[in-house]
């Protein structure tokens, strides 16, 4: 049946009519001023709608005034055609498969260059219409325009133009350097030379929308699940789901090559392939490799004054009594938190009571439960830069109580565990580490910037410890992810609010209105709500 599909695509690809490189160079280099300028200012003011309008009219709608200006035809030239269901069920094996492992490259680069580049606001989605936006933008929008851009009409222009090598290297290449992210540019690359084979293989462009569609659609499913749904645990990206990707990866290359022949015979090339070295093929893409380093320079930039968290208290109020009620993870007011502050030229202190309920409840797949109980906080920072100088934490109940003290140790901080049926334990770390008990109010210090992304080092007092299996402190690297201002709800009233998420899943609310004052708390058992304040 393939067979005598031969002379009817050889005939198609015989009389197709493409751009020439330089055309398809310039129009590259166009619409990527379009997206870095207008397509940046438009995702600015709203993430979602800057998304979908940029795909639409900064990248497919040149295209097809190009396609028509010349006078080519889409479907004859890019390969717009009717495709057989077992090659979309490939491509949708390739594009998955790619995500998964693609996703583990990203990680991996975080870990090399040691900074995470900032998450522009509002690409968290906060409302379920935020969230389908997003995934149209990512999911359907993207594939198309971005496709019909590169496979439908850029890679056509070099494989009529250049050698089959150049056809699948050099539009992957420009495809990848498209997105302008410097650190994420290696799991960009293999996408790219992905989509870039499969559709030098198949002459689809349907099969590379596909592809890229799958691809993207787990990514806008991790979006959405940490812009509503933080605690969500998803078995990807993981180490299981990247290997899991590989093996999509090989079953789907396999199926390919058997689905498709090699296609090398089917491609009419010009005799006297162009010479790439002359200066008006390649001037737009010497200019668009500029703006490439420009913008990552800037993320560099970025990066580096992003890195380190730069608290201080000039916004805080002097003193301040605050009364917050303690709900459980069903939302059940189970008791009440008394705070008193109190800041000086010097420090700022902090001192919490604490009294609840026990309860058992089950939300979703997880289950929490606790024992009736009362606590203490009692903290210490410096004004000047918020490093913590020392806190004293007292849990009690019936059956057991623990505590922990972190006091100065030169220039560096010692945490003491005190637990029944376990031994003293200590930990030593530095100042700007936030723990589990007070980053929250911590971090009132904080120049909120919506979309800035901080690593920082956060201490657990009293955790299971997988590698010496046993419980005591312990020191983590999460992310720390600023979004907002957001209306949120609490027995205080109505507030527009920062929001600060932890990647281990705590979040806290900051007052938009100066002085800036925690609203709530949502802890790993416990949440916070202010209730008054003054």
């Amino acid at each position: 049946m393939l067979q005598s599909s031969y002379p009817a695509l050889r005939e198609s690809l015989l009389l197709k009519k493409t751009l020439s490189i330089i055309q398809a160079n310039r129009l590259y280099l166009a619409t990527m001023l379009l997206v870095v300028s207008a397509g940046a200012f438009l995702q600015s003011r709203s993430f979602s709608w800057g998304l979908l309008l940029t795909e639409l009219l900064f990248i497919l709608l040149p295209t097809l005034w190009m396609l028509r200006h010349n006078q080519i035809d889409l479907r004859k030239s890019g390969g717009l055609k009717k495709t057989s269901s077992s090659l979309l069920l490939v491509a949708t094996l390739l594009g998955g498969g790619a995500w998964l492992v693609t996703s583990l490259v990203e990680i991996l680069m975080v870990q090399i260059t040691g900074y995470m580049p900032p998450t522009p606001e509002g690409m968290l989605p906060s409302t379920s219409f935020q969230a389908a936006l997003i995934f149209v933008g990512l999911v359907i929008a993207a594939p198309i325009c971005e496709e019909i851009l590169f496979r439908g009409t850029i890679q056509p222009a070099y494989q009529k133009h250049t050698t089959r090598t150049l056809a699948v290297l050099i539009p992957s290449l420009l495809f990848a350097f498209y997105h302008f992210q410097l650190q994420g540019l290696p799991a960009l690359l293999l996408v790219s030379f992905l989509l870039g084979y499969t559709y030098w293989r198949t002459q689809s462009l349907t099969v590379t929308m596909v592809l890229h569609a799958a691809n993207n659609f787990l990514a806008a499913i991790v979006m959405i699940r940490a812009g509503l749904f933080p605690t969500l645990e998803l078995p990807f990206p993981s180490l299981p789901a990247g290997a899991f990707g590989i093996l999509m990866l090989v079953v789907g290359l396999v199926l390919l090559q058997r689905l498709i022949p090699h296609p090398q015979m089917l491609v009419e090339r010009d005799s006297e392939p162009l010479k790439l070295s002359r200066w008006k093929v390649l001037w737009p893409i010497l200019l668009a490799a500029l703006l490439f380093i420009v913008v990552a320079i800037q993320e560099i930039s970025r990066a580096r004054n992003s890195a380190s968290l730069v608290l201080d208290g000039q916004q805080l109020p002097v003193s301040a009594l605050w009364v917050y009620e303690i709900q459980h993870k069903g939302d059940e007011k189970i008791g009440e938190s008394i705070c008193q502050w109190h800041q000086s030229e010097v420090d700022a202190n902090l001192s919490c009571k604490s009294t609840y309920e026990g309860f058992e409840i089950q939300t979703g797949n997880s289950y929490f439960s606790s024992l009736a109980g009362s606590s203490s906080l009692n903290v210490q920072w410096r004004t000047e830069d918020f490093h913590l100088v020392n806190l004293f934490q007292k849990n009690l109940n019936d059956i057991y109580q623990h505590s922990w003290q972190v006091q100065e140790r030169d220039e560096l901080l010692q945490l003491s565990l005190q637990a029944e049926n376990l031994a003293q334990d200590t930990l030593t770390f530095p100042p700007q580490t936030l723990l589990q008990e007070e980053w929250a109010w911590r971090l009132m210090g904080l120049d909120f910037v919506p979309g800035r992304s901080y690593k920082v080092e956060f201490l657990i007092p009293l955790t299971w410890r997988q590698e010496t299996e046993d419980n005591g402190p312990q020191v983590k690297q999460e992310k720390l992810t600023i979004t907002g201002p957001e209306s949120i709800s609490i027995p205080a009233g109505e507030f527009q609010a920062w929001k600060a998420t932890l990647s281990n899943g705590q979040t806290a609310w900051y007052s938009v209105e100066q002085p800036t004052i925690l609203l709530r708390f949502d802890a790993n058992m416990f949440n916070f709500l202010l209730v008054e304040g003054d």
